[in-house]
């Protein structure tokens, strides 16, 4: 069983960070600078790879792989500075086989969670601003999700079940709210909220 754990943290103050690897050839990088952020990780399989990137303060992930191929980069990144305190929160899950999670998030006070179950299904996922909320599922195999949020105050909730299918979210701006559900196969959604 081979295990790769790397963790750089840079900060004044002690910034947690924990894995629970059960995994064969799985890769697990988190680099954290700043004060007060926490990345926990379960890897249970082979050949996954977790990517963390936590810049800022109080950033917080959770994610838990279980299968096999599964490929996760977060980035949770800010320029503001101690006094104005950040608040990032997100969580993931993949099961099953070759799922690829992108994950950035700038901003204050920004919040999402992805679940992934199946086979190389994609979520790509953007929140810039403050204040937004993202929920994201999918189901099956071969879906893909783009969600970008710009703007303060946004929510948009996703779910995919079964196969092939595809949506495009944008909210630019702030107060929106969006919600798209597919059931079935080969379907596509674009939506742009300003």
């Amino acid at each position: 069983m081979i295990q790769r754990i790397s963790t750089l943290c840079l900060a004044t103050i002690c910034i947690l960070a924990s894995a629970e690897v059960q995994a064969t050839e799985s890769d697990a990088y988190i680099m954290q600078v700043g004060e007060g952020s926490s990345a926990y990780l379960n890897q249970v399989g082979s050949e996954n790879s977790i990517s963390i990137l936590q810049d800022g303060y109080q950033n917080s992930a959770e994610i838990l792989q279980n299968g096999t191929s599964n490929r996760i980069s977060f980035d949770e990144s800010s320029l503001q500075t101690e006094s104005n305190a950040l608040d990032y929160g997100a969580g993931l899950t993949q099961l099953g086989e070759s799922n690829l999670a992108q994950v950035r998030q700038v901003g204050s006070d920004n919040f999402a969670t992805f679940y992934q179950d199946g086979i190389a299904n994609i979520i790509e996922h953007l929140q810039d601003g403050s204040g937004n909320i993202s929920l994201q599922h999918q189901d099956g195999s071969e879906n893909y999700s783009r969600v970008e949020q710009v703007g303060s105050s946004n929510l948009v909730e996703t779910s995919q079940v079964g196969s092939g299918n595809e949506i495009i979210f944008t909210q630019m701006g702030n107060g929106n709210i969006g919600n798209v559900q597919q059931v079935g196969s080969g379907l596509s959604v674009i939506i742009n909220q300003q």
